[in-house]
């Protein structure tokens, strides 16, 4: 936590060619050449431009997939960078003095850092903070809440074009890792934690912020029994990183509490770099 609601084409030269300077008119003589011929017009012209070759487009790749097991020995197709992306995670609110409520930056720092941006948690604690997109009036516990638009604003200042997007169940958000896209969901901690004193005034709006990184769909029947989150607000020894969240409970604390998500309108699969 915190997290804070929304409302809140070439020609040729035809020409003949110009006489020789005056420095070396006689050249024909000193090199013992006489009626040398006469030199042909310069083309000028320029070349045509050459198309894209497949080493210069930008390429894709697929998103990882691999059979997994949930805890409960439930069968299931893991689907995303969840084994890479968890190393991107860690606690909230240690990188500036007086902001502990970072959940929403350190879930951007996830993103940005999908997409290969080398930033830091205090980086997008500053940029949030000089552009007015992060409580900075509050207690420590606040200083630092987002909303998903300031999360989209950040960003896309970083380079990474975004917006709010309004899900209502899970298969949107299985899309949205299939496609690479990054993900910031806006929940409600007392639900994703089952933790009453996380709750909040309101248990159906959101209050904190975690990374999408990864979906879990049914091995029979491909639908989606749960996504894998960065959850900075959470960590608990490295636990929240790559966390399995069952359907039920996400349901619960991100699509009842407003289905919000701040979402790269890029893909991270698409790289000059990787094949």
């Amino acid at each position: 936590m915190s997290d804070v609601p929304k409302d809140t084409e070439p020609q040729t030269d035809l020409s003949p060619p110009k006489p020789a300077s005056e420095g070396v008119k006689n050249i024909s003589a000193v090199q013992g050449v006489s009626d040398a011929p006469p030199l042909a017009p310069a083309d000028n012209s320029l070349p045509a431009p050459s198309p894209p070759t497949e080493d210069t487009k930008p390429k894709a790749r697929e998103v990882p997939r691999q059979p997994d097991t949930l805890p409960d020995g439930t069968p299931v197709m893991k689907i995303g960078d969840v084994d890479k992306f968890r190393e991107l995670n860690h606690p909230q609110g240690q990188a500036v003095p007086g902001f502990k409520g970072t959940c929403g930056e350190c879930s951007t720092e996830c993103v940005l850092r999908q997409f290969g941006v080398d930033t830091t948690e205090a980086d997008v604690v500053n940029l949030a903070s000089a552009n007015g997109w992060c409580i900075t009036d509050s207690t420590p516990e606040y200083n630092g809440g987002t909303s998903p638009d300031d999360r989209a604003k950040i960003l896309t200042a970083k380079g990474i074009p975004s917006s709010v997007e309004q899900g209502k169940n899970l298969d949107d958000l299985a899309k949205y890792v299939e496609d690479g896209r990054g993900v910031i969901l806006a929940t409600n901690a007392g639900h994703l934690w089952n933790d009453p004193d996380a709750l909040g005034d309101d248990p159906s709006k959101p209050n904190h912020a975690v990374t999408l990184i990864g979906v879990a769909r049914g091995a029979k029947t491909g639908e989606p029994v749960g996504v894998y989150i960065n959850d900075s607000g959470n960590y608990d020894g490295g636990a929240g990183s790559g966390k399995f969240i069952d359907a039920k409970t996400m349901t619960k604390a991100w699509v009842q509490a407003g289905g919000e998500c701040t979402v790269t309108d890029v893909s991270y699969l698409i790289s000059k770099d990787e094949g």
